[in-house]
């Protein structure tokens, strides 16, 4: 099974940040229904009491798209060169460089990379469907979320072909620091590399995509 989140009341989360600095990659897979411009967050790495300081991958009018930011802009978010579709699982991941880059892939290419200023301080908070800073929010429309992985380093593209082909982020150790397969069969739902679990409030399950996992 995945989590499924029906609406803007149900998500995942804990007031602890997975990392709090770049290089680092996340890779997610998620399954939705609606193409329209409400924002639906995917995953969410930033500070709580500040709306300025935040990462973050998410769904916006038809894109993937992942953000940093570091001030009141929305300058540094890059969407992928290619729309989602509707009732279909697809991958996504958010390569962060550093401050002053940032690339996106969707199912494993159809890339961009934005450069403008996202050093991002302060990240106290890890959430899953809730873009979890001052002023939250949730899922715009019904969403399931599976298999996030978020590792300290730039993921190569070899990886993240493979991510994309259904191999599970556990086959790709080297800087591991957080991943939430995502069953919905426990709750608080378990970090099984880095012990950073979170809390679920209101969140559902859903079939699970595809998933290749080492034996």
């Amino acid at each position: 099974m995945a989590r499924y989140f029906a609406d803007d009341g149900d998500y995942l989360l804990v007031n602890t940040a997975v990392l709090t600095a770049t290089p680092f990659s996340i890779s997610v897979w998620f399954n939705t229904t609606s193409t329209s411009d409400d924002e639906t967050p995917l995953v969410f790495i930033g500070d709580k009491d500040s709306a300025n300081h935040f990462w973050s991958v998410e769904l916006y009018d038809g894109a993937f798209e992942i953000t940093a930011r570091a001030t009141p802009s929305y300058d540094s978010y890059v969407e992928a060169t290619a729309g989602y579709t509707t009732n279909t699982w697809e991958h996504g991941v958010g390569v962060f460089t550093n401050a002053n880059s940032r690339t996106v892939y969707f199912n494993g290419g159809n890339s961009a990379t934005n450069t403008a200023f996202g050093g991002v301080t302060g990240a106290d908070r890890t959430a899953i469907a809730r873009m979890a800073d001052s002023s939250p929010f949730g899922v715009g429309f019904a969403t399931s979320i599976a298999e996030v992985g978020v590792w300290d380093r730039e993921l190569t593209a070899s990886e993240i072909t493979a991510l994309a082909t259904g191999y599970a982020p556990s086959y790709f150790k080297n800087g591991l620091v957080a991943y939430y397969p995502l069953i919905g069969k426990v709750d608080p739902e378990t970090d099984l590399k880095g012990g950073v679990n979170l809390t679920s409030t209101g969140a559902g399950v859903s079939s699970h995509p595809k998933i290749i996992y080492p034996h």
